[in-house]
């Protein structure tokens, strides 16, 4: 979400900072402002911090005769700008079955539900960056890619799905 402001010359401007004075009249950097809806639900309308997920996408294999479940490699969260200390919370997008290894961490590894040989599957992830003000801010989607090579451990042209 972003917030544009009409200048006195009717212009719409894009707001990258808000500034706001305290009690005392100091005027100070504002992280996070939040308001309510219609519904009575708070929600966050400005933000200065945002959120990456390097590497966006994540693979593992497994080698087995019969039904396995997989584990990716890790995908770290990273904060930019907002206010340390940083809590995270990893979350499904789409993937029916799979496992979060640690939510709430900033570095996860996603477990598939148990796949068959020569099978693959396939889930997406996202994570939550809260600072210290409440400021959130997501990552872009992790995508998670794994497929059990049978007990061969090889892949030929024909086995790929």
């Amino acid at each position: 979400m972003s917030i544009a402001i009409r200048g006195s010359t009717g212009a719409l401007r894009q707001v990258a900072a808000l500034s706001m004075r305290d009690g005392g009249g100091t005027l100070r950097k504002a992280a996070v402002i939040k308001m309510r809806d219609a519904s009575n639900v708070l929600r966050t309308i400005f933000s200065s911090a945002s959120a990456d997920a390097n590497p966006n996408s994540v693979s593992g294999y497994a080698s087995a005769e019969g039904s396995q479940t997989v584990t990716t490699n890790s995908s770290p969260a990273t904060a930019i700008g907002g206010t340390a200390p940083f809590s995270y919370l990893w979350e499904a997008v789409e993937a029916a079955g799979w496992t979060i290894s640690s939510p709430t961490a900033a570095a996860t590894t996603f477990v598939s539900p148990s796949i068959d040989p020569y099978e693959g599957a396939e889930g997406t992830f996202r994570c939550k960056i809260t600072d210290a003000t409440g400021a959130e801010a997501y990552t872009g989607t992790v995508f998670a890619h794994v497929f059990n090579l049978g007990s061969s451990g090889t892949i030929s042209g024909g086995d790929i799905p």
